[in-house]
């Protein structure tokens, strides 16, 4: 039983999740263009150079 509530709930959360984000995903219509260096920096840990 405790198997099939945390398969319910589980369910429940991720409908819900899916529907706020059809919601307002028309509202924050970012993109994120990651380069080959910024790709290197994110990987490594280290932030890249702004030149």
């Amino acid at each position: 039983m405790i198997v099939q509530q945390s398969i319910a709930l589980g369910a429940v959360g991720w409908r819900v999740g899916l529907m706020l984000i059809l919601l307002i995903k028309d509202f924050f219509p970012r993109r994120i263009l990651l380069g080959p260096i910024n790709a290197v920096a994110l990987a490594s840990g280290e932030e890249p150079d702004e030149t």
